[in-house]
């Protein structure tokens, strides 16, 4: 298993089967994800939480559905975890190989690593 040393964002709002088809589009044993609810209806966040147990991924329901809070939220989040870059992205988007965050970690980031925290979008 590939231990990874930055994390994946997503948010999610009423759109639980797009994350679940996404979780299956790529193995991301190894990597650490948190999905962000920014206001979903009751019974979607009862289906959220579901999924990102069923899958290990983390969830959390944002204070505020602005994009700002919820990346200073994911920021806040990974840092308490030692992760140090964390990717925001959509479940529309994907890793087109499974070299992609063995590339990514050790190939580009190491060349920024002054930086305390990182975003890749």
């Amino acid at each position: 298993m590939y231990q990874s040393s930055i994390g994946i964002c997503l948010t999610s709002k009423d759109n639980y089967s797009m994350l679940e088809e996404w979780l299956n589009l790529y193995d991301y044993d190894g990597i650490h994800i948190l999905n962000i609810d920014v206001g979903s209806s009751s019974e979607n966040v009862l289906l959220g939480k579901d999924i990102c147990a069923k899958y290990n991924v983390d969830y959390l329901e944002s204070s505020d559905p602005s994009m700002q809070i919820c990346l200073d939220e994911a920021a806040n989040f990974f840092t308490e975890k030692n992760i140090n870059w964390f990717i925001y992205t959509h479940q529309d988007t994907y890793p087109l190989d499974k070299f992609f965050f063995e590339t990514l970690c050790n190939t580009y980031l190491p060349a920024m690593e002054t930086h305390s925290l990182g975003m890749v979008g």
